[in-house]
């Protein structure tokens, strides 16, 4: 028998009050993605790299550790138009790779609300259009002020499809400390963030809230070594600025 997101949110709770009268957990992985794949085990969820939600296949799970700032990506896209168009920023607009200078790198963070500024001289930004319903990538010439000619869009269409999944959104916080030099968890506190609707991601894309974040470099390590990497481009918003897309909820686990 299906369930409702509502149900599903009452059953995640739970199952993070049982989480968390486990005390201090330790992490199943160093670094930073080490909370989220804690959780996610002691969940008994397995790990899908953002392509559906976590839980039940209602609620997208995120884990973060408290008295951190911190900004949350709620889904990855590559744009619309053109087919491959991050393999073509990469080459037109990417900068040597410091380890690997023979291949390209691009890290941007991008908003509507004005240029930015990219290592190599260039500018990124977000423009909305309405009546085309497509958010657009502009890249300026930042010396000249010159705007280059690429034509690089979402369409609202593709945007609202990878925003589905972020009907719901479960935000776990958690103390951490080193215990015999292992970072250990224990998670004391959860926000659901319930999405209002597509309209307000558009407009707080338009207003600077969500950011788009390509994510383009090179592998450091494992099998793949030195080759280049799409970590995908990322839709993001900062903790402090959910309530302006999404209802809250906020329980303590204990």
């Amino acid at each position: 028998m299906s369930i409702d997101a509502e149900e599903a949110i009452e059953r995640l709770v739970e199952d993070l009050k049982e989480i968390s009268k486990k005390g201090f957990v330790r992490s199943e992985r160093s670094h930073d993605t080490g909370i989220g794949k804690t959780l996610e085990e002691h969940l008994g969820v397995t790990e899908n790299n953002l392509k559906a939600p976590d839980y039940m296949n209602l609620i997208e799970v995120k884990a973060k550790r408290n008295m951190s700032i911190s900004m949350f990506t709620m889904f990855t896209k590559s744009p619309s138009y053109p087919r491959g168009a991050n393999g073509i920023i990469l080459d037109k607009y990417g900068y040597p790779d410091e380890q690997f200078p023979s291949l390209k790198e691009l890290h941007t963070t991008i908003s509507a609300t004005d240029f930015n500024t990219v290592r190599n001289g260039f500018g990124f930004k977000a423009e909305v259009s309405r009546p085309e319903r497509r958010v657009y990538v502009k890249i300026k010439d930042l010396k000249t002020g010159k705007i280059f000619d690429d034509v690089i869009y979402y369409t609202f269409e593709d945007l609202e499809k990878a925003f589905k999944k972020c009907k719901s959104i479960a935000a776990v916080g958690a103390d951490h400390k080193e215990i015999d030099g292992k970072e250990h968890f224990h998670f004391t506190d959860v926000t659901i963030w319930y999405l209002i609707g597509i309209e307000n991601l558009i407009n707080a894309i338009e207003r600077g809230y969500v950011l788009i974040d390509i994510r383009l470099g090179v592998f450091r390590s494992g099998e793949k070594y030195g080759k280049l990497h799409d970590h995908g481009t990322g839709f993001r918003i900062n903790s402090s600025d959910i309530g302006k897309l999404f209802r809250t909820r906020e329980l303590k686990l204990s």
